[in-house]
């Protein structure tokens, strides 16, 4: 099997740390995550984790 490289986002604001609960279709359904995903071929890792927290969250970040 092909391992893809993936990305997790930590996303701070002060000392609060941004976490999301899986959805019922995720891997470990309802448990509490980081904001997380693969790369999708020819994208870098940091383009990976803009689009990432903007598809999950709706959010702007910069890394």
């Amino acid at each position: 099997m092909e391992q893809r490289e993936a990305i997790v986002a930590v996303v701070r604001k002060g000392e609060r740390v941004l976490v999301i609960r899986r959805g019922l279709l995720a891997r470990l359904p309802g448990y509490w995550a980081p904001l997380s995903g693969k790369l999708e071929p020819g994208e870098t890792q940091e383009e990976s984790l803009l689009r990432e927290v903007r598809e999950e969250v709706g959010l702007r970040v910069s890394p």
